[in-house]
């Protein structure tokens, strides 16, 4: 609470003051400050507010914009791993819009399915993530880490909103073979960027094979990127490991909804702010 609190009079001090930059630094250590104390719900007005803030100061192709659309999707992704899903109202009324866009919840296979709300969520902030990669790809390159982190975080959304929206399912695919063959070139096979990649198209093919045998080489997929993490010497609490060895106890069509999401997205995205 004392950490909230010093954040917002030094966000009202900057505010009233001439220091608008620094200002805009201040909110989103608020908006950092509310996510990590676990009020997700008062966190994403002050992503929003940062992120609309920074489009209207840097312009919405700035990396700094790039950065406050990460910030915004991770909150939101958090929220669908809290206690309780938002309603669509709530949902809105974070959003301060009328309604959120995004496609209708469908009918799940083997794990617990999300409400109407957290599949429009999820979709915002795949959209959000999106915006971001095209003007980090603009800025630096495809395989910046923090491009990325943005295509990684895209797809991971994609590969949950197949269960939901089966197209989602081809263009998982298409965007993790163009992930592998990027971070191959570039890192090699060895690199633990490459390896979460393949651990990803190993969980597209466990969860949606269209047979027992193409899931059944899917999770063989993951066991041999599990293999490379402990060669890579990522002990079972990093969030990567922890992450795969939560897929890989899923049923197969089920859908991701574990707590090792929060600190997988604040790890892979966090970029510089003010």
């Amino acid at each position: 609470d004392l950490i909230v609190k010093s954040g917002q009079f030094a966000l009202a001090d900057l505010v009233s003051g001439t220091r608008s930059e620094r200002s805009l630094g201040a909110q989103m250590q608020l908006a950092n400050a509310l996510r990590d104390h676990g009020d997700h719900a008062q966190a994403t007005p002050n992503y929003r507010a940062v992120l609309q803030r920074s489009e209207d100061k840097l312009g919405k192709d700035h990396p700094n914009t790039a950065y406050a659309q990460m910030a915004l999707a991770n909150n939101l992704r958090i929220r669908i791993d809290s206690e309780a899903e938002p309603t669509l109202e709530e949902l809105c009324k974070e959003l301060d819009v009328e309604k959120v866009p995004g496609p209708a919840a469908g009918g799940g296979r083997g794990g617990a399915k999300h409400n109407a709300a957290a599949v429009a969520l999820l979709h915002h902030a795949q959209k959000l993530y999106k915006e971001a990669e095209q003007t980090l790809r603009a800025e630096f390159k495809s395989v910046h880490p923090m491009t990325i982190a943005a295509r990684l975080n895209a797809v991971v959304l994609s590969i949950d909103l197949a269960e939901h929206i089966p197209a989602y399912k081809s263009e998982a695919n298409q965007v993790l073979a163009d992930l592998y063959a990027d971070c191959l070139e570039a890192y090699g096979e060895k690199h633990e960027l490459t390896v979460y990649v393949m651990a990803k198209q190993g969980e597209l093919q466990f969860r949606y094979g269209e047979t027992p045998t193409d899931s059944q080489k899917g999770k063989h997929q993951m066991l041999e990127a599990k293999k490379r993490y402990e060669a890579l010497k990522l002990g079972d609490s990093h969030p990567r490991v922890q992450e795969l060895k939560a897929r890989m106890h899923m049923k197969p069509g089920g859908v991701s909804h574990n707590p090792t999401m929060s600190a997988l997205a604040r790890g892979l995205t966090m970029g510089p702010m003010g």
